[in-house]
């Protein structure tokens, strides 16, 4: 029947678009959104040294030793927490067996200490000290947690008033209004202090050691903001 055919075929064919239909009422489209970026830095003095010494022993008596490590770490340690300005902390202990043509000839016993202070100079005279019995494995520099806070707080701030500025910008010479915000993002750069691997320089306990020369020195601290906006209707 001609009559009944069509009609099948239009009920068919209203069951197959009109899922495409529900899909359409729901879509929501946006239009002029527009992407910024701003960024606000400035250049701050790095306020703490970090350093890292170690002590090691190699030999064939592994008691010996690791007896010798513990006691040079426990004195540079106690030796350490004399001065209050600044952190100690233990890092690895490392115990490996040498060999030689697949014979164990010996062992290596090592253990690394962290050192940390925003009081620059203490940490440079407590450095020669140690350099006595220890071997510096790295120096480096870096802004305190506090001061870099308080910075990024400020650079926050600074980046948010040209996004607005910028934004009312956009939107005034795009015959607008108004804006609105739809998203936006705020990334920091800035290094945190992280010791710098250098050439160690050996214990020598025969003579006094002189402490090291330290210049810290600044680095920037950037705030980086990435938003997106959306026009209001003139």
């Amino acid at each position: 029947m001609p009559g009944q055919r069509s009609l099948m075929a239009a009920g068919l064919s209203l069951l197959f678009f009109w899922p495409g239909v529900m899909v359409q009422a729901n879509d929501n489209s946006h239009y002029d959104r527009i992407h910024l970026s701003v960024s606000a830095q400035e250049e701050v003095d790095n306020d703490t040294l970090l350093a890292v010494l170690s002590a090691r022993e190699e030999g064939e008596h592994l008691p010996t030793l690791a007896d010798t490590v513990n006691r040079t770490v426990k004195q540079a340690i106690e030796q350490s927490k004399q001065v209050s300005a600044v952190e100690v902390r233990t890092l690895t202990y490392q115990t490996h067996p040498r060999y030689q043509k697949q014979r164990l000839i010996g062992w290596q016993v090592r253990q690394a200490i962290e050192l940390r202070s925003r009081d620059i100079e203490a940490l440079s005279t407590l450095l020669g000290g140690l350099q006595k019995t220890m071997t510096l494995d790295s120096l480096g520099y870096g802004v305190s947690s506090t001061r870099r806070e308080a910075m990024e707080q400020t650079l926050i701030s600074r980046a948010i008033k040209q996004f607005k500025q910028r934004a009312e910008h956009v939107a005034r010479q795009l015959g607008r209004k108004e804006f609105r915000l739809v998203e936006m993002d705020i990334n920091t750069q800035g290094q945190a202090a992280q010791p710098r691997v250098m050439r160690s320089v050996s214990a020598m306990s025969e003579s006094a050691v002189t402490a090291p020369v330290v210049e810290p020195g600044t680095q920037t601290l950037r705030v980086t903001l990435n938003a997106t906006i959306e026009l209001t209707v003139k």
